[in-house]
């Protein structure tokens, strides 16, 4: 719940109350447990959302898939893709979320990917937005 309170609020503040009423596009990349509590939160957002979860683990993403589906998950939803690659995600993405230590990994999932909100660590709450 905290996770979800949390993410509601940066959420607002980044794209406005009334914008939330669009459909978000967010990737989470990394389907390990920071990803997958990140994906549980979203799980019980209160505005529509298209996910992509990336780990070029199966396993990860079985796990992920999963956990996520542990909660109960919100009709504002629209769905939830697990996939090995960044290929294909849209060019209009709104949030990415990097839920890796993998420095190496990291570069090669995030290195075409352009969005409004960037969030390099959710563990620490570091946001870089861009502009």
């Amino acid at each position: 719940d905290h996770h979800r309170r949390w993410w509601l609020h940066i959420l607002i503040e980044f794209f406005g109350e009334k914008a939330m009423v669009a459909s978000k596009n967010i990737v989470i990349i990394g389907a390990g447990q920071i990803g997958s509590r990140h994906l549980q939160a979203m799980a019980k957002m209160d505005f529509p959302a298209c996910i992509w979860v990336v780990d070029p683990s199966d396993i990860s993403l079985a796990v992920s898939k999963d956990q996520f589906h542990q909660v109960a998950v919100s009709p504002n939803i629209e769905s939830v893709n697990y996939q090995n690659s960044i290929d294909p995600i849209p060019d209009n993405l709104n949030v990415v979320i990097v839920a890796t230590n993998a420095n190496i990994r990291l570069s090669v999932f995030i290195e075409n990917l352009s969005c409004s909100l960037f969030i390099s660590n959710p563990s620490g709450f570091n946001i870089q937005i861009s502009t």
